[in-house]
């Protein structure tokens, strides 16, 4: 597990997992749940927009790096840009 999860717990009603994400910056505490097998694939080396499409990019990011949106800004200000912005820069 990534040192930023402090835990997971299956929930059977749901048929999720609850993880709890802790940033690294400030230590605020975030709760996601998650699909198990999308997790799995995530786990597995699938990349996380492949793993959780619908997933927030603030959440991905918790995933992925514990940070959550208060340090994100401090830390990168105002650097987030939707897919959409990053075609169309592309393009």
């Amino acid at each position: 597990m990534r040192p930023h999860i402090l835990d997971r717990a299956y929930i059977a009603e749901t048929d999720e997992v609850e993880l709890t994400i802790q940033c690294p910056s400030c230590g605020n505490e975030k709760k996601l749940k998650v699909n198990p097998d999308k997790l799995h694939s995530w786990f597995n080396g699938m990349l996380v927009q492949n793993a959780f499409p619908d997933m927030s990019s603030s959440d991905r990011e918790a995933l992925i790096t514990g940070t959550c949106d208060e340090c994100w800004e401090m830390i990168f200000g105002d650097a987030r840009w939707s897919t959409d912005e990053i075609i169309n820069r592309e393009a």
